[in-house]
């Protein structure tokens, strides 16, 4: 996180010329930035939830379930191939800042990385939560509740599946239906 920060603060002239103003979207590299560390926190207490669980009828250890070690790895390249493209795209965009420009092409990749990263999210805490079984069905596990905020998040209007179409149209030169691209 503190990589994004740095790369991403106006320097004093920017402040003072009024350039970068106009990329208020920036401000959602925050949003997706807290998504890609509830995914990261799933990967983590999955990795928790599974060294505990035994199963009923061979008692054999969780960690041991081809499933589950799918979804960990599946988990972890959801999160961290979404993080990388987010932060590519936002590189881009954030070079056209400083140097004056507004390049479509650039903002419509950020805004299809920023969707992208929070439906990747989304699987990425999905897969274990259903790997695990029940585990992660039950009120007091964090998985219950990161499965419940990471699902509703990916209904905000910035990241629901429309912003991917309006997301290709752009990138396939069609007129987008949707603001901001």
């Amino acid at each position: 996180m503190v990589r994004v920060a740095r790369r991403l603060t106006l320097s004093v002239d920017m402040q003072r010329t009024g350039r970068g103003r106009e990329f208020w979207f920036l401000f959602f590299v925050n949003l997706v930035a807290v998504r890609l560390g509830l995914g990261r926190v799933a990967i983590e207490e999955s990795k928790r939830a599974a060294a505990a669980k035994f199963s009923m009828t061979t008692m054999a250890s969780a960690t041991d379930d081809p499933l589950v070690a799918m979804a960990a790895a599946r988990a972890e390249g959801l999160v961290g191939s979404a993080r990388t493209y987010l932060f590519d795209s936002v590189g881009a965009v954030w070079e056209g800042v400083q140097a004056g420009e507004h390049g479509s092409d650039e903002w419509t990749r950020f805004r299809v990385a920023n969707t992208h990263a929070f439906h990747a999210v989304k699987e990425a805490v999905n897969g274990p939560y259903e790997a695990l079984g029940t585990t992660g069905g039950y009120r007091t596990s964090p998985l219950d509740r990161l499965y419940r905020d990471v699902t509703t998040t990916v209904q905000l209007i910035l990241t629901q599946p429309k912003s991917f179409v309006a997301g290709g149209g752009a990138l396939l030169a069609a007129r987008p239906e949707a603001p901001g691209f």
